[in-house]
Order: structure tokens, then sequence, then C-alpha cells
């Protein structure tokens, strides 16, 4: 990845009680993830490996980007960009990771974002209201809701997020 330079870059683990295969399907069925990302209203599929995404900031600016897969290799990994000419441009991972037990699963997102046209910081409160990171945490944990019963923190699940600056923020 890192195809440009990103400024922001997001991340979070969470564990889920649920089978590697399930968390995937329901990760790759792009439009279902309207139900975990708050700020995403729609999600286009374009063709299996492209989509439109469309999102409204609280302050109701829309905005809307393309992506493409990357990477994918199932039930392990998807990895997506925006695609050249897209007002954001993104990046990310989510990485599956099936623990010993064979019924949870350890799901990890990093995002990095970028922006053409207009300042960063402000191009990204558009989309988001806040911090991207502090979205991202929120969004993960409404994922492992829908999802599963909660199973309790991973061992490792307090990555930092990294953020303009250098601000490092821990996960609660």
């Amino acid at each position: 990845m890192n195809s440009f330079n990103a400024r922001v870059i997001a991340k979070c683990t969470v564990n889920v009680e649920r089978p590697v295969e399930d968390l995937f399907r329901f990760w790759r069925n792009f439009e279902n993830l309207t139900e975990v990302f708050t700020q995403i209203r729609e999600i286009q599929v374009i063709s299996p490996n492209r989509t439109r995404w469309f999102a409204v900031a609280p302050v109701g600016t829309a905005i809307e980007w393309e992506t493409e897969i990357v990477a994918e290799t199932p039930n392990e990994l998807i990895a997506w960009r925006s695609v050249p000419g897209s007002q954001l441009l993104q990046e990310g991972t989510v990485r599956f990771k099936e623990m010993e037990n064979g019924r949870n699963t350890r799901v990890t997102v990093t995002m990095r974002y970028g922006a053409t046209g207009m300042a960063l910081t402000d191009h990204l409160r558009k989309v988001f209201g806040s911090d991207p990171g502090l979205e991202l945490e929120r969004d993960l944990k409404r994922f492992k809701t829908r999802l599963g019963p909660p199973v309790g923190p991973a061992p490792d699940s307090r990555l930092p997020f990294r953020l303009l600056s250098g601000l490092v923020l821990t996960q609660k």
C-alpha cells in the first residue's frame, strides 16, 4: 500500500465471537458496510473489484469517491485504495485472524487518508465531523455488536491511532 503521502492514519483492532469466514463474507459484501460506518450513506458495487462510496458529513456536505481492491486473500485480507481523480484519497486494509478456538476472529482495520483540492484537516472534518481514529473505533464497535456477542478486548487491542502532527491516541 502507501500509494500516496497519507497524512492521517487510523488503526483499530477488535475481537468478534464469530468464525472468520462469516466476518470476511460480511465485509466483502461492501454494501453491508453502510450498517457499520455511520458517515457512509450508500455503496454502489461497480464491478467485483470496484465500488463507489457516498458519504454525508454531519454538516450535510456530500462527498463521493471510488475505490478498487488491490489485494485480497480469502478469510485473511482485503486491501483497497481510491482511484486516481477521487476527491478523497483513501486506502486501507482489513485483516482477519482466526483465533485458536476457531470461534473468535481478530479484525484489524487500518486506513490512510489524504485529500485533493482543499486542506486535509478541513476535508476530513467535513467527511467525519471529528477525529477519523475515534470514528473508526466507534464503527468497529458497531461491527462487533452487529456480528457477534462481546468477547472482551484483544490482548494487544490497545493499538495506537497515529494522527496528524505525530499525535498518538490509544484506543480505550
